[in-house]
């Protein structure tokens, strides 16, 4: 046989550099998952087990990406408490939001369920929601006009319904609009 026919059986020979490809891919190191937690923490804030799960699709060792998540807690840069309040704080002065909505966001954002609790409370201790209410109800005023039919006043409330406002702080600011 020629050494064209040997090669067919067997295939080509490798050329260098497909041998590292048909290897396995190494599992990151410590080093390496810290540096992509900290660049994902870079960009925004996250919770605990929000980190834990991006960076389980980075790393399958759960024992690795627990010791990293324990090392960030300890350097403060983790701490779920704090991001909950941020996150909660800054959208309710962004945008007037009910505290459904919030709840669940933070829930969407994979926040411990009595944190939330805790943190809406504290929250909503010194705030008044009816404010927020008035405030969604006269920026939509503002760039629609005062709601003529019923339709439209549907539309206001459905608006506001979605934004997470209870119906009966719906129904005070609309009848403060008569």
């Amino acid at each position: 046989m020629g050494k064209w026919v040997a090669q067919r059986r067997e295939g080509p020979e490798p050329k260098a550099g497909e041998e590292r490809a048909n290897k396995k891919p190494t599992p990151p190191s410590y080093d390496k998952v810290m540096s992509k937690a900290l660049a994902l923490l870079g960009k925004r804030a996250h919770a605990s087990e929000d980190l834990r799960e991006r960076l389980g699709k980075f790393c399958e060792d759960a024992a690795l990406v627990g010791q990293v998540l324990a090392r960030l807690h300890e350097l403060a840069y983790l701490d779920d408490a704090l991001f909950a309040a941020d996150y909660a704080h800054s959208r309710l002065r962004l945008k007037p939001t009910g505290r459904r909505q919030l709840q669940q966001d933070l829930r969407r954002r994979k926040v411990p369920p009595e944190l939330i609790e805790q943190t809406l409370d504290t929250l909503y201790a010194g705030h008044d929601e009816q404010q927020d209410v008035v405030r969604a109800v006269e920026k939509w005023t503002r760039q629609r006009g005062l709601p003529s039919d019923p339709k439209e006043r549907h539309q206001l409330v459905a608006h506001l319904a979605r934004r997470g406002f209870r119906f009966e702080r719906i129904r005070t600011a609309l009848d403060a609009l008569r």
